[in-house]
């Protein structure tokens, strides 16, 4: 890949070509690295839901279009530049990649700001609880605490 950012922010006001941004440098993100899986490390954050949707939808109609030959000369253009990866070899990757997403749709992390918080603080509660547990009946174990 031309970038080895591993965080990147897209500005930019309504109508200018955000989803387009975004959705070129989410599959050259997943494209670069020869494994279907890929998108299982890649996030992407909107403001909205329907943003999210639809950056989802264009994703996979964008895969679906590289993979078949049918994708605009342009994106191909800009999708060969970011990966370094020849049409043939990315059309390969887009059939495999896609399929993965498809069989694994709930696994893709295309979502809002606010559902991404709140997926971290559950994760993090989850853990934080589970820590003090353990240490409570490590606790138990050795004598420091009893049982109530």
């Amino acid at each position: 890949m031309k970038s080895q950012k591993s965080f990147e922010v897209v500005r930019a006001s309504a109508g200018s070509g955000k989803t387009y941004r975004l959705v070129s440098r989410y599959l050259a993100c997943c494209l670069a690295v020869d494994d279907p899986r890929a998108f299982r490390h890649v996030l992407a954050l909107t403001f909205t839901n329907k943003a999210a949707w639809e950056m989802k939808e264009r994703i996979l109609s964008d895969l679906a279009k590289v993979g078949s030959g049918a994708a605009a000369s342009e994106f191909l253009l800009e999708l060969t530049d970011q990966t370094g990866l020849s049409l043939d070899t990315l059309a390969s990757r887009a059939r495999a990649l896609r399929a993965a997403m498809l069989h694994r749709y709930g696994e893709i992390s295309v979502m809002t700001l606010d559902s991404f918080t709140n997926r971290l603080v559950k994760r993090v509660s989850h853990a934080t609880w589970l820590w003090i547990r353990i240490i409570a009946l490590s606790s138990i174990k050795t004598g420091l605490l009893t049982k109530p």
